[in-house]
């Protein structure tokens, strides 16, 4: 959600970091740049997920300051280079240079120019049955921290939407991890509706990037458990 009181909240309760969805959320660049500012006081490391693998997207997002970036629907080696090269500045990589709020306007330029690639984590987000076919070449690449599994857009990949118990889906979540752990990069996935035993069954299972939950999800879960609890109290109140 675009609010930056339901981040700052977030961020309070003790997650490690939070994304901000670019992809699918209704946040604006200008929103996000308070968002950022938000979550970085709380000492919560800020992420955001980028519509997609544009240099310019990825450009726009880095420079508000943001220390993750999630990238959507790489489902090849080509998308993968041409997403990392965006991602760092020259040499390492083409990302454009300027002064913006990740450098303070150009106050810490220098610092910030020098400290992000050490600073910066790169999320690869696999999410398409064809991206499992070119995972080795995918993974070799320089500048990758942990790799994503998108659930839904896998499965829908496959014809399967939702079906996350199907063997074959299995299969191939089982092959990512394995191939992201032959590549010495953190294997994650998304646990979109909450569930502390998923979550516990997931990082028993090796596991190291986990995205927990929606704000949206959390909203809409704890607001219909509480209005079930007070009509079923009053229900049982008329009785």
């Amino acid at each position: 959600m675009p609010s930056v009181h339901a981040a700052f909240i977030l961020a309070k309760t003790g997650f490690d970091w939070i994304c901000f969805d670019l992809e699918h959320g209704a946040i604006t660049h200008e929103t996000l740049s308070i968002m950022v500012q938000a979550v970085q006081s709380t000492g919560c490391i800020p992420f955001a997920r980028v519509a997609g693998t544009d240099p310019i997207l990825i450009k726009q997002a880095l420079d508000t300051g943001i220390q993750g970036i999630i990238l959507p629907m790489i489902n090849s080696e080509l998308d993968a280079k041409r997403a990392l090269s965006a991602c760092f500045y020259p040499p390492l990589g083409t990302r454009g240079v300027g002064f913006s709020l990740a450098n303070s306007y150009g106050k810490e330029f220098e610092s910030y120019f020098h400290s992000i690639h050490h600073n910066l984590c790169v999320v690869l987000q696999i999410e398409h049955i064809s991206a499992v076919k070119d995972l080795d070449a995918i993974f070799t690449l320089q500048g990758i921290d942990a790799v994503m599994i998108g659930p839904y857009d896998l499965s829908a990949s496959m014809g399967k939407t939702g079906k996350f118990d199907d063997p074959s889906y299995q299969n191939l979540i089982n092959q990512i991890y394995s191939q992201a752990k032959n590549h010495h990069i953190s294997p994650g996935l998304h646990i979109v509706n909450p569930s502390p035993e998923e979550f516990t069954q997931r990082v028993s299972e090796g596991f190291q990037f986990i995205a927990y939950g929606i704000d949206a999800v959390f909203l809409n879960r704890i607001a219909t458990d509480h209005v079930s609890l007070l009509r079923h109290g009053i229900l049982e109140k008329k009785k």
